[in-house]
């Protein structure tokens, strides 16, 4: 039998990887259901970049040199683009004045590029034929363009949907990406679409109800590879030094960023509640915009008498630190109001680490019974299970093996044999 052909766009690989602070979870994502599409021998691969920015094409074929070298002569050589007619001479200017990027005279003239992008695209894709007629093209993130869609078919158009946090809260809308704003416009009964979580494809089928009768699969994320659990005495210590964790302290912690559905002002109160009984433990707080924003909850923690040393604010922490600073904490917590999956929690439970979680949307579907709920809205339901896990050791030990047995069901070639299951259905 004919091995079904699939575009995949790659176009989301620049997403996340240039931003302030560090990746993000949709690069990871792509990155990693790109590392395993390319080992797998059931399905034609082809590719395509999107270019909408004079830099999409530059950027996207940065990072895979970056983080596929060994691959990239192979993914270029099957990738199709809407080149326009100065896309090269684009490509040239953003690939000479990289190393000068930060001097004024280049970022005048990248800023000038960038302002002139519409010449380096076109509304055409030149796809052949034949490829055209026999594949599926799947959007691991952007609104796949019309043109795609006139090409390939909108039946055979997939697309990934993620969480729909700027629908859910309304103080988020008027904020939301634009390609999120783009894609929730362009949802269409004819097309077919994947989501991270049965939670996340409901919430998409009852706000949106011209896909509410669209068979949306569900497909699990994982945590990356390296993700398990750090026993070397040695690198722990080194990655408390690091980040200023106090040495010989009980970690509670937390790993996320400010934003208001993460709910951190509620965690933090808890863990003010619980503090005076627990003179041993600290609360550290990492993510890619925490450090030096959380003066109003030091103030709160002041006028608590809660000494500043039982906080610790790390700032952004490097993915390949992640799995020891996991491995260090003691207890994990991660009371957020909303989550399309909630992956910080599959990498604690991948690292041995107990986590305390909330008992609303994907949550319980990640976690099932290897974690500990507590009600996100109830500070003090967050302090009483926080306080708990604190003072009973064993339970932490039951629910650091529950959490390992759990992670195992996650993997992201399971994920990408559940996509291809999807796209192989797709006439």
């Amino acid at each position: 039998m004919e091995k079904k052909k699939l575009i995949l766009d790659i176009t989301p690989l620049k997403n996340g990887y240039f931003q302030d602070g560090g990746r993000s979870g949709i690069f990871f994502t792509v990155k990693n259901i790109l590392r395993e599409l390319l080992l797998r021998d059931d399905i034609t691969l082809y590719f395509n970049i999107t270019r909408e920015q004079a830099d999409d094409s530059f950027k996207t074929i940065f990072v895979l040199k970056q983080e596929f070298p060994q691959y990239v002569d192979f993914i270029l050589s099957r990738t199709f683009c809407n080149s326009g007619i100065f896309s090269r001479f684009f490509d040239f200017i953003f690939t000479i004045t990289e190393n000068h990027k930060g001097t004024l005279p280049v970022r005048i003239i990248r800023k000038a590029a960038r302002i002139l992008s519409p010449l380096s695209h076109s509304s055409r894709l030149n796809i052949p034929e034949n490829i055209a007629k026999e594949t599926v093209f799947l959007s691991l993130m952007y609104l796949i363009p019309e043109y795609i869609k006139e090409i390939i078919g909108r039946s055979k158009c997939c697309t990934m949907l993620y969480d729909t946090i700027p629908s859910v809260f309304p103080e988020y809308i008027h904020h939301a990406p634009q390609w999120y704003t783009k894609l929730i416009k362009g949802l269409s009964a004819q097309e077919n679409y994947l989501t991270i979580s049965h939670s996340s494809g409901n919430d998409f089928k009852r706000l949106f109800p011209e896909i509410s009768q669209n068979d949306i699969q569900v497909v699990y994320l994982a945590a990356s590879e390296h993700f398990c659990r750090v026993t070397d005495k040695s690198l722990l210590e080194n990655i408390r030094k690091k980040y200023g964790i106090p040495i010989g302290k009980k970690i509670f912690f937390s790993h996320c960023s400010l934003a208001k559905h993460k709910n951190l002002n509620r965690l933090f109160t808890a863990f003010c509640k619980v503090r005076r009984d627990l003179p041993d433990w600290v609360m550290v707080f990492s993510g890619s915009n925490v450090s030096g924003t959380m003066e109003p909850i030091l103030d709160y923690a002041r006028r608590e008498n809660i000494p500043e040393e039982a906080f610790c604010f790390t700032g952004y922490v490097d993915d390949t630190d992640l799995p020891a600073l996991y491995s260090t904490a003691d207890f994990f917590c991660f009371v957020s109001l909303y989550e399309g999956f909630g992956l910080p929690v599959l990498e604690a439970m991948s690292c041995g680490t107990p986590c305390l979680v909330s008992n609303v949307s994907s949550i319980p579907e990640v976690a099932a019974e290897a974690a500990i709920y507590a009600d996100p809205l109830d500070a003090d339901d967050i302090a009483r299970k926080m306080l708990h896990a604190a003072q009973h050791a064993e339970e932490r030990e039951i629910f650091s093996l529950k959490g390992l047995d759990r992670a195992k069901k996650f993997s992201w070639n399971i994920c990408c044999g559940e996509i291809l299951e999807k796209i192989k259905n797709i006439c």
